[in-house]
C-alpha cells in the first residue's frame, strides 16, 4: 500500500523576497539528503524506518557541474543502494 504525506500548511505572513529565501533553505535542510554515503544511508535509514518505502533522488537542481553528478550517481550505486537490497 503506497500512502501519500500532506502537509497543513500556515497562511503566510505578507511576501518578501527574504521570507522566501528562508522558508526554501528551511525545506532544503529538511528535505536533502547530503553528506558522505555512509551519512546518506543513516538518513534514508531513518526515513525507511519511518515506513518510507521510496526516495526519489534529484540531481543537478540547480548550478552543479557534470562531473559533480556523475560522482554522486557513481557513490548512490556502489554504496548507497546496495545497502537497501541486503
Amino acid at each position: 500500500m503506497k500512502f501519500a504525506l500532506f502537509y497543513e500548511i500556515p497562511v503566510p505572513p505578507p511576501f518578501t523576497r527574504e521570507r522566501e529565501n528562508a522558508a526554501f533553505n528551511n525545506t532544503i535542510e529538511q528535505a536533502v539528503l547530503r553528506g558522505d554515503p555512509d551519512e546518506v544511508t543513516r538518513a534514508a535509514k531513518e526515513y525507511e524506518a519511518a515506513g518510507v518505502d521510496m526516495l526519489l533522488c534529484l540531481i543537478n537542481p540547480w548550478n552543479i557541474s557534470h562531473e559533480d553528478c556523475v560522482q554522486t550517481i557513481e557513490l548512490m550505486g556502489r554504496y548507497v543502494i546496495p545497502e537497501f537490497e541486503k
